[in-house]
């Protein structure tokens, strides 16, 4: 049973074109076609996701052999792995350092009068 339900936040894995790509999963895609939220309509097979994208837009192809981008597309539940914020690693942590615990201590706040 896939622990991915609607809203939930996902990466994108094994998917070489998208790794690492943060997206919200939206609903199950019903039928061969299905309407995206941008009205669009896309492919779909049994058991994939409509996906929001999080960090910039998805780059497509259409039917007609032509481009466009937008920010949801249908996905495979295999390359959805739900995100835990509990597991990973801040990347703002990362960049700036932890903070310490003498950085956190309340300070006095001096008035002038």
């Amino acid at each position: 049973m896939s622990s991915i339900q609607p809203g939930t936040i996902c990466k994108i894995v094994n998917a070489p074109q998208y790794n690492g790509r943060m997206v919200v999963a939206l609903e199950r895609a019903a039928g061969s076609e299905f309407r995206l939220p941008d009205g669009h309509i896309s492919c779909s097979e049994p058991g994939e996701w409509c996906i929001e994208s999080l960090d910039g837009e998805f780059a497509v192809h259409t039917t007609s052999f032509r481009s466009r981008t937008t920010r949801y597309v249908v996905c495979a539940a295999r390359y959805l792995k739900p995100f835990d914020p509990g597991t990973g690693t801040d990347e703002i942590l990362l960049k700036a350092g932890k903070p310490k615990a003498n950085d956190l201590a309340p300070r006095p706040v001096e008035f002038s009068r």
